[in-house]
């Protein structure tokens, strides 16, 4: 009886579980069981999931833009790095705009504030610079009296490379300025407001033109000196060059006269034995004769 108490007790959770297997799946109540809540859950997560990938997806198409206009306006406002004349001036526009410079701004305030930043040498010349600020302000003013603004900036503009460039012919004097590659303008500023006060070309200049020319100026004497100094090593090098082959050919030469000379010391030589040798054996014909 214990026997078989066990094994009924073993088989009937084996029956329950073979029942519940075998029971069709609409016995199971709304919203239960295996395909009920599960599959509205899973359907809302289907959706969530398509509706942040799709977010996601724009966001990752935003960026790739983002970052390469990143990566042009970083390249574009390193000096010597523009491809044209467009991207140079509005490199030097977007510097002007970042320091802060307005339409009341002169062209002297504003040329305090931007002269350390990389893109002020964006635009090369003075005159294009001011160019430049003339029709950033002009912008700035609702662009009215652009044309008035930019006839004034190009009558400016000529007065001002006049001027610039009549101060570049006096430094240059070197009757009157001994400006040196090692003169700093430190150095020789006394002097040119002792020589040039009062003068319209001096005073038309702001002290930061005065001493960019001086620094032109000077960038030009070390490019000179650099070229004379290449173009000495240049010939000295030539120089030893054409010593090393004269000795050279000298060494050839005297070798080939040792050769030469010892070549006939030993054919001398050889003659020279030779008629020994000869002398020699006509004494011994002639002894034996005698005999």
């Amino acid at each position: 009886l214990l026997i078989l108490l066990l094994l009924f007790l073993l088989l009937l959770p084996r029956e329950q579980n073979h029942e519940q297997d075998a029971s069709p799946a609409g016995s199971y109540p709304e919203g239960e069981g295996r395909g009920g809540g599960g599959g509205d859950g899973g359907g809302d997560h289907a959706d969530t999931a398509h509706g942040s990938g799709g977010e996601r997806g724009e966001g990752e198409d935003k960026r790739p833009g983002e970052s390469s206009g990143a990566r042009t306006g970083t390249s574009a406002s390193r000096p010597g790095s523009y491809a044209s004349e467009e991207e140079r001036s509005g490199a030097f526009k977007s510097l002007l705009r970042e320091k802060g410079v307005t339409a009341a701004d002169t062209w002297q305030a504003a040329l305090r504030r931007i002269v350390a930043d990389p893109r002020y040498s964006a635009l090369k010349t003075m005159a294009r610079r001011q160019r430049a600020f003339a029709e950033f302000t002009a912008a700035l003013r609702g662009g009215e009296a652009m044309d008035d603004a930019k006839g004034v900036a190009m009558m400016n503009i000529d007065a001002a490379e006049v001027h610039l460039s009549e101060f570049k012919k006096m430094i240059r004097d070197r009757s009157v300025y001994e400006i040196r590659i090692d003169t700093t303008w430190e150095g020789i500023k006394p002097q040119i407001e002792a020589t040039m006060s009062g003068n319209a070309h001096y005073e038309a200049l702001s002290f930061v033109e005065r001493k960019m020319a001086f620094d032109e100026y000077v960038s030009e004497l070390k490019t000179i000196v650099r070229a004379v100094k290449r173009k000495q090593r240049l010939k000295e090098k030539q120089e030893r060059r054409q010593q090393r082959a004269a000795r050279r050919a000298m060494a050839r030469m005297s070798v080939r006269d040792d050769a030469e000379r010892s070549r006939r010391k030993a054919s001398t030589t050889h003659d020279e034995s030779h008629r020994s040798t000869k002398k020699r054996r006509k004494k011994k014909k002639k002894r034996r004769k005698k005999k």
